[in-house]
């Protein structure tokens, strides 16, 4: 059954994608990050509405893809890290006996991604993209604990059962300010200083 929250959540960000497209026809930032709100916007409806977790997930790996394009990085060193960090992670939770299915192996790719280009705008003073993308980050530490209990036997612990609770509104109370500040910010965003 879907609620009006969904689709209002899905309509911030559909206003955010046309505000960014229109702030790049009028030649206001890099063409990367509209594209970056394009692709969240796809994961968004894969969330909300067709419940295809996997393809969501690989869609933000395609958005942090774009986020990397806008710090002007390797794409092929990128990728590479991205998978030989969630070849460790992988492994790490193999031996230790977690069981991993192909959307947590996406979603650690994701994760390893996104930490590179918290650490590349950092390293590039990009600090209104650095803002944009703590922002997300907070949001995915969410997610994950939304999950957790699909991988982990928290469920019973008090402590987890009131975080589960905030959860959702937490994910979405960091990620839509996050879709905001990249549209708001995009000129800032997409000038490099070194």
């Amino acid at each position: 059954m879907l609620y009006w929250k969904q689709y209002f959540k899905f309509a911030f960000v559909l206003l955010c994608v046309l505000a960014s497209w229109l702030r790049l026809l009028r030649r206001q930032g890099t063409p990367f990050l509209p594209l970056a709100l394009t692709l969240a916007l796809a994961a968004d409806y894969c969330f909300l509405f067709s419940k295809n977790y996997l393809t969501a997930v690989s869609f933000f790996c395609g958005v942090q893809t774009c986020y990397c394009l806008v710090l002007k990085r390797s794409l092929l060193r990128f990728w590479l890290t991205g998978l030989a960090g969630t070849a460790l992670l992988y492994l790490l939770l193999h031996l230790a006996g977690v069981a991993l299915d192909p959307q947590s192996l996406v979603a650690f790719f994701y994760f390893v991604c996104l930490l590179q280009n918290l650490c590349a705008s950092v390293r590039t003073k990009n600090y209104w993209l650095l803002t944009c993308l703590l922002l997300l980050f907070i949001g995915d530490i969410h997610v994950g604990v939304y999950n957790l209990h699909l991988y982990l036997p928290v469920a019973h612990y008090t402590w987890y059962q009131v975080w589960w609770e905030l959860s959702t509104p937490l994910i979405w109370g960091f990620y839509l300010p996050g879709q905001l500040l990249q549209v708001l910010k995009m000129p800032e965003i997409s000038v490099l200083r070194h």
